[in-house]
């Protein structure tokens, strides 16, 4: 909006300075600083936007520490669950081995304490 609208200050300016016949020095003093002006808005709004940035750069940091702890537990509850399978394969094997020693092998009796 505000480069259309300076088009239209420069374009008046031209139509204002051709009509008088002169150089019109005051009309293009006057749209000159009314470019300056339309300028620092310009440069107000792309400041505005920077700080927009910044804060969008801080959303983005949350989100990506967010998800880096999603990752980081995520990866954690895999090697859980592999830990935990891997004692219970473990247990089921010794219980299965120590099944198949005691039906060729009998345990010593206990002593006897008089």
């Amino acid at each position: 909006a505000i480069s259309l609208f300076s088009m239209v200050v420069t374009a008046t300016a031209k139509q204002d300075a051709a009509a008088s016949g002169k150089h019109g020095s005051a009309s293009s003093n006057a749209a000159m600083n009314k470019m300056k002006v339309l300028r620092t808005l310009r440069l107000l709004r792309l400041l505005r936007l920077f700080r927009v940035f910044k804060g969008i750069e801080k959303v983005n940091h949350f989100v990506d520490t967010g998800l880096n702890i999603v990752g980081i537990i995520f990866l954690v509850l895999i090697i859980m669950i592999a830990i935990a399978f891997f004692l219970s394969t473990l247990a089921i094997a010794l219980t299965a081995a120590g099944g198949g020693w005691l039906r060729t092998h009998s345990l010593p009796d206990l002593p006897q304490i008089e």
